[in-house]
């Protein structure tokens, strides 16, 4: 029995394809034709090839068709399913205005040409033949009852805009929620929007859409399509739009190399799984109020982050993903926001198997052996006893985490280090758990109480209310662009031979023994850093001659009383800047 028997109306002729038969005794074909699909069929033509063009008298009437294989002996196959087709009067086709009864556009009368908005009317269907072309002058094609949309993979159904026009409205389908609507195969280019999804659910599936401004905007509460099989790649701005409480599945597509996000959610619930998300210039996929499930995708090479969830609120779902890698340092510098991160893909989907990362659970106490990290899906952190570090371990903190320490806890590095980088819009808190602290709320932000080779590094941090703020013993941590305040003894003690990097920060309101404290053989380096309202601004009493040029002390001239050791001993502080340091960190806006 021949199989998937196929018609093409051209003018006054049909075109009909089928699949080759796999009998080894085939002999050849025979092709029956009909004016009605039961009955009446005789036979048109033997042939030994698997297509017929079959000239016919008139256009507008619809034949339909039959086939069969014969063997040698003249044998008969069953015949195939029936097929019809309608030799159509060549394009171009005008069309414009509302469509009230079902209506077929064939391949044959292409290029249909959209004049002015086509609407197709609640109770109507509209079908579109494979190999159909439609150009708009720049109007949409506004879907209120049905469109059935189907090419092949050999004969796509194309939309574009017409010669001379540069963008056109789109496919808009306007709550058609419970009605069935398929696009499939088709490729759509030059439009403002390809498809926009209006409380309607159509399914949108193999289809290309690119050279558009975006390819495809959902929204409405009522919309739930499926959209699934696509590429949507190279359009001009954000490619998928998911807004006002949208619920769509996109499956298995592959969306690269747009011009801004290939993904953007707004206040919507979107399935986003199994899909190729890469090297689209705006980012892969940014949510803004939403609550996202983003699962066994391959992420990749998006700039300038893989995916962008909001800064508060409850965490995207982002678990089970391909980033590129597998090494948490590097997926956590892809991702900005509140994404829950705890297991992604060891190799690309589907290969890859799930590998949970070292993220720590929201309560913090006691040693960490193994690196680990602070994610700001599970910010705020509580410090409800002291954190050691040790066994060269690293703990990670990602920007925009907040550490909140209860009375007389710390942080405490004795073999490992610690690395928290925020950003300037980002930055990493570490305050007093209680809901009115007040400076000497707990021990340290972090004390460093043994010699380690692993290396600390603080940038765009702030750290208040502890009674030192950073407590050294040994290192040389670095610590950059932060904000060290309100500290009831100091804001970093150095002791011993501890050799931190102070730059950039500025110390403002701390307590007692004030700014930066050197005792014993230590050797801070001090260089562009706002001193404001300190008590003391720095000591010097370390046996090593500590190098503090280059800061803004308060006044110009320093106030030297409010600088502590022998100036030209232990601590030189000439020269000094003469205005405020702008590149130093003052903290949060």
């Amino acid at each position: 029995k021949p199989q998937g028997l196929r018609t093409v109306g051209r003018d006054k002729l049909v075109l009909l394809t089928w699949e080759k038969s796999a009998a080894a005794d085939l002999a050849g074909y025979r092709l029956y034709r009909s004016l009605t699909p039961i009955s009446g069929y005789q036979e048109v033509v033997k042939t030994e090839f698997n297509e017929y063009r079959d000239p016919v008298p008139e256009n507008g009437v619809k034949y339909y068709y039959q086939v069969v294989a014969a063997d040698r002996a003249g044998n008969e196959s069953e015949r195939s399913e029936t097929a019809s087709g309608m030799p159509v009067a060549p394009g171009p086709t005008l069309v414009a205005g509302a469509i009230e009864a079902d209506t077929t556009w064939y391949a044959g009368a292409s290029p249909y040409v959209i004049e002015n908005e086509v609407v197709v009317r609640d109770k109507a269907v509209l079908t579109i033949e494979p190999g159909t072309a439609i150009l708009s002058r720049g109007g949409a094609l506004v879907v209120e009852g049905r469109l059935q949309a189907q090419g092949d993979g050999e004969h796509l159904i194309l939309f574009s805009a017409a010669e001379g026009v540069e963008r056109w409205a789109g496919i808009r389908f306007a709550n058609v929620k419970e009605k069935e609507n398929l696009v499939k195969f088709i490729r759509i280019r030059k439009a403002k929007t390809g498809i926009s999804c209006e409380a309607s659910s159509p399914r949108i599936e193999a289809c290309e859409l690119t050279d558009n401004d975006t390819a495809l905007a959902i929204q409405g509460a009522f919309s739930a399509p499926i959209v699934t099989g696509n590429t949507i790649h190279k359009n001009g701005q954000a490619a998928v739009i998911i807004s006002d409480g949208a619920k769509p599945t996109l499956s298995d597509n592959r969306i690269r190399d747009n011009a801004a996000e290939g993904i953007v959610v707004r206040s919507a619930a979107p399935a986003i799984l199994r899909n190729a998300i890469a090297q689209n210039r705006g980012g892969g996929i940014a949510v803004q109020g939403a609550q996202a499930s983003v699962t066994e995708n391959n992420i990749t090479d998006n700039g300038p982050f893989d995916l962008a969830g909001e800064m508060t609120g409850e965490a995207v779902s982002a678990l089970n993903n391909w980033w590129g890698t597998a090494k948490g340092l590097e997926v956590f510098a892809r991702i900005r926001g509140r994404i829950d991160v705890r297991s992604v893909l060891g190799a690309p989907y589907p290969e890859g198997k799930p590998v949970e990362l070292p993220i720590l659970e929201a309560k913090l106490s006691g040693p960490l052996k193994t690196d680990g990290f602070l994610i700001l899906s599970r910010s705020p952190y509580r410090v409800t006893g002291d954190v050691t570090v040790e066994g060269g371990a690293i703990l990670h903190i990602e920007p925009g985490v907040v550490l909140q320490y209860d009375r007389n806890t710390s942080i405490i590095v004795e073999d490992g280090g610690v690395v928290a980088r925020g950003t300037a819009d980002l930055p990493i808190l570490f305050t007093a758990s209680g809901a009115s602290p007040a400076p000497g709320s707990y021990a340290n932000a972090v004390r460093f109480t043994k010699q380690t080779k692993a290396n600390s590094l603080f940038s765009y941090c702030i750290a208040e209310y502890a009674t030192t703020a950073f407590d050294i013993y040994y290192g040389t941590p670095e610590i950059s662009s932060c904000h060290i305040a309100r500290n009831a003894q100091s804001g970093i003690y150095c002791r011993n031979d501890a050799a931190p990097q102070v730059s950039y920060s500025t110390f403002e309101d701390n307590m007692g023994e004030g700014g930066i404290k050197g005792v014993g053989m230590s050797n801070p380096s001090i260089h562009y850093n706002n001193f404001l309202k300190n008590a003391v601004l720095v000591q010097g009493f370390s046996s090593i001659y500590i190098d503090a040029r280059n800061n803004w002390w308060g006044a110009d001239p320093p106030d030297t009383g409010l600088i502590w050791g022998d100036l030209d001993k232990s601590i030189n502080i000439k020269p000094w800047l003469p205005v405020p340091e702008e590149k130093a960190f003052r903290g949060r806006k």
